[in-house]
């Protein structure tokens, strides 16, 4: 017989029925029971002195990333992106507006960069705090929410709470001292992996607090803090999935006398509608956003077995990298050949599906590892070889949300051995968890330093993998950068040997030798960069820009108009297109590729010089006399734009404008013949003009 709820309750917790083990309905309406519970959560406080220690540690752990540099792909999105600088309306505009173009659709991520930049400028040490502190905030919540599953699945009584605690303090600093956190939290561009994962950690906290509490709030607040999650960085997209697994396992809500499976998984899956609809949406934005940049792969580049096997080789290699963090590198590249006859695809193909049989079968003895295998695997959706997107075959950030489950695991075996009866396991469980944690804040040290700068950075691949030829090639560019330009060559020169269908070594050494003045050199290497990449419209431009130099006018000239063929608004092209035809002769081209040049950049003085030449010699002076005066406006200083607008105002006759023109130009280059000749003629014409 039940006790009325408001009488205590049966398990000896203390509370009232109705607080404690009473039938819930689900949050939707439904009435799928809450698993009963032996202890009372709320009467449970937290120990912060716990969470300091994580957060110190985890800190310290990470102090090398405060001395790096911007490296890899923050040059682009922050170095040379002054849209995200500041939190004014124009700044806030392009952060949950324009942004989408960037590849990701992230508002909230670049909303905690705009405040960087307001309080710390454009210093990367602001930046690669603010990492870190964020990275700590995520331990300090992944404590709490491992707290709360371990307390699902072991039920501790009173004497067994500070050893729970602790367990919970462990699997915290598993996840975040471990080297594999690295990427993420000294590079600057992974920091929306860090911001997503708080509010996805946030997200199963208010959600197991609602499963709890039986209350609508806390629902609610799961729901805000997964929208939150998706506007700082769709990763998490697999969420509600996540809040399958955990209906499943640890809360046991599927396993109901009162109804059957099925009922129980109908109410379920109405209940996350909400959490589908906004994954959906999260989806929808990312992949349309990354479609803007077009890098992910098409069916042709990546067949289906092919993404297959990518993805089963993640899953094992970020398994295997969270139990040996040894030999890690921020670039994997793609090997040329996918195939399950390939090392180590066929390796990881085994280990696949050798892991999930082996936790399928034992899944009633060993739930949570079955739990933790299929968390990892859903997560991982998004960034695995199912939906391709960059050169690589697997990354260290995209562990960051993935091996959540791991950690957590290795806790509660670790109480699991302090509570076993067996000697040797409980002294195993004591003594294990310090050198553990020892061994991998010194791994982190020493990747976080890797992270120096670029330099540092590709030095670290290219001695794991000489042969590698993105790290060589973004080697050389930066060596290239630095001024050591033999280097640059010879790291250049190995990635194009290493792949022979590489084209951006070949035309960054066109760009080295026409800066040389290896014009016949840097004209090869052009024609190479265009034979393998025949859409890059770049490689015609400095083909053209290398042809011109050769005086090969007229073939540089075809270049130039190929450029703008594939890439109409590229404004450089337009304007060497005027520049040449205009010396040939053939003002009207001219004209109409210096107008085009001027639709794309309004503010080049030099343009609307050019342009009013030609309109000054085809006759149309008042159209000349804009284009002079607009040249002045941007560029006061330049005397041939004053000379020029003082010849058409003479052709004219508005001799006393033209005398003040040929004056301003006069008092800019006082030495120059040319214009004190032109204002003596003005002078003499406006003295025999009738009065």
């Amino acid at each position: 017989m039940k006790p009325s709820k408001n009488e205590p309750c049966p398990c000896g917790s203390g509370q009232k029925y109705k607080r404690c083990c009473a039938p819930r309905g689900n949050l939707s309406g439904g009435s799928t029971p809450v698993t009963p519970r032996t202890y009372d959560e709320s009467r449970q406080p937290l120990d912060w002195r716990l969470i300091f220690a994580i957060a110190l540690v985890t800190f310290l752990a990470f102090l090398p990333a405060l001395s790096g540099q911007f490296v890899w792909d923050d040059t682009p999105n922050f170095v040379q992106n002054p849209d995200f600088r500041g939190l004014g309306f124009e700044q806030l505009k392009w952060m949950f507006v324009d942004s989408f173009r960037k590849g990701n659709y992230e508002p909230l991520n670049w909303l905690i960069f705009g405040l960087t930049y307001s309080l710390g400028g454009m210093n990367p040490k602001a930046y690669h705090l603010v990492g870190i502190l964020l990275h700590v905030a995520a331990a300090g919540l992944f404590f709490v929410v491992a707290r709360q599953i371990l307390r699902l699945v072991i039920r501790p009584d009173g004497e067994q709470e500070r050893r729970l605690n602790v367990c919970a303090a462990f699997a915290a600093l598993l996840f975040s001292i471990h080297p594999l956190r690295v990427e993420v939290v000294a590079w600057v561009s992974g920091l929306h992996y860090t911001l997503a994962a708080i509010f996805f950690l946030a997200c199963i906290h208010y959600y197991l607090a609602a499963q709890r509490t039986g209350q609508r709030r806390n629902f609610l607040m799961a729901l805000a803090a997964f929208a939150l999650s998706l506007l700082s960085f769709p990763i998490g997209m697999m969420l509600p999935f996540i809040l399958l697994i955990l209906d499943a396992y640890p809360l046991g809500r599927l396993d109901t006398k009162e109804q059957s499976w099925r009922s129980n998984m109908r109410i379920l899956l109405i209940e996350k509608i909400p959490f589908f609809l906004l994954a959906g949406a999260g989806a929808g934005v990312m992949l349309a956003s990354r479609a803007t940049l077009g890098d992910i792969a098409d069916v042709e580049q990546h067949g289906v077995a092919a993404r297959l096997l990518v993805s089963m080789y993640g899953s094992v290699f970020y398994l295997w990298k969270t139990l040996l963090p040894l030999g890690l590198s921020h670039f994997y590249e793609m090997p040329r050949q996918i195939s399950v006859g390939n090392f180590p695809f066929n390796l990881s193909t085994t280990a696949f599906f050798a892991i999930g049989a082996i936790t399928f079968k034992f899944r009633r003895r060993f739930p949570a590892a079955l739990a933790v295998w299929v968390f990892q695997l859903i997560v991982l959706i998004p960034v695995s070889g199912l939906a391709q997107s960059g050169p690589q075959v697997a990354a260290d950030r995209y562990a960051y949300l993935s091996c959540l489950g791991w950690p957590l695991l290795l806790g509660a075996m670790v109480f699991r051995g302090l509570e076993s009866p067996v000697d040797l396991l409980r002294t195993a469980a004591k003594l294990a968890p310090l050198p553990i944690l020892i061994c991998l804040c010194v791994l982190t040290w020493r990747q976080a330093e890797t992270w120096h700068d670029d330099e540092t950075l590709w030095s670290r691949v290219l001695n794991m993998q000489p042969s590698h030829r993105i790290a060589n090639f973004n080697l050389g560019r930066t060596l290239d950068e630095k001024g050591r330009t033999e280097e640059a060559i010879q790291h250049y020169e190995v990635a194009a040997e290493t792949d022979p269908g590489y084209m951006n070594p070949h035309f960054n050494l066109g760009t080295i030798y026409r800066r040389e003045g290896k014009l016949d050199e840097a004209a090869n290497e052009f024609k190479i960069a265009i034979r393998l990449k025949p859409h890059y419209p770049l490689s015609y431009f400095f083909l053209g820009g290398t042809l011109e130099k050769q005086g090969k006018v007229n073939e540089a000239l075809d270049q130039y108009l190929k450029t703008v063929e594939l890439d109409p608004r590229y404004e450089p092209a337009h304007r060497q297109l005027g520049v040449i035809l205009q010396r040939q002769g053939r003002n009207a081209e001219a004209a109409d590729h210096y107008t085009q040049a001027l639709a794309l950049k309004p503010n080049n003085a030099a343009l609307h010089n050019n342009l009013g030449i030609i309109f000054a010699t085809s006759g149309r002076a008042d159209d000349a006399i804009i284009h002079f005066r607009t040249a002045l406006e941007i560029s006061p200083g330049k005397a041939e734009y004053h000379t020029n607008l003082g010849g058409v105002l003479r052709l004219k006759g508005e001799l006393d404008e033209a005398i003040i023109s040929y004056q301003a130009a006069a008092r800019i280059a006082p030495k120059d013949a040319r214009i004190q000749h032109e204002l003596a003629e003005a002078l003499a014409l406006r003295t025999r003009r009738p009065r």
